[in-house]
């Protein structure tokens, strides 16, 4: 599988930001803005890990749309406000792992990327 990474973000500074922080590394980092554009992407090229913005909605109502598209072994991560607890413990349930606040993925990024991406 490429070191590629789906990141589903429709803020284009985090897009920024990840791709900064790939692009040196070797890691193709792909960003969709919508659930459509992840379908597009997804049928193109399979990523080896996925990165969910719970900012979009709940993680588990992203992934049951995308998941006949999902390849097997694919990584699923995601992040959010630390103050949505809600939405945090429903990325972990849908099997999401890390589901770290924005915080913690701004500071983790560039440390823990290329180990997403393997």
């Amino acid at each position: 599988m490429a070191r590629t990474v789906l990141v589903l973000c429709d803020d284009l500074m985090w897009l920024s930001r990840f791709s900064a922080v790939g692009q040196p590394l070797g890691i193709g980092v792909r960003g969709a803005r919508t659930l459509e554009h992840a379908r597009q992407l997804l049928t193109q090229q399979p990523p080896s890990c996925m990165i969910l913005d719970l900012a979009l909605g709940r993680a588990s109502d992203m992934l049951q749309e995308l998941k006949p598209l999902l390849t097997p072994g694919i990584r699923l991560l995601a992040f959010g406000a630390h103050v949505d607890t809600a939405s945090l413990a429903d990325a972990r349930a849908a099997g999401c792992d890390p589901v770290l606040p924005r915080s913690v993925m701004a500071e983790r990024l560039a440390e823990e990327l290329p180990r997403w991406a393997a």
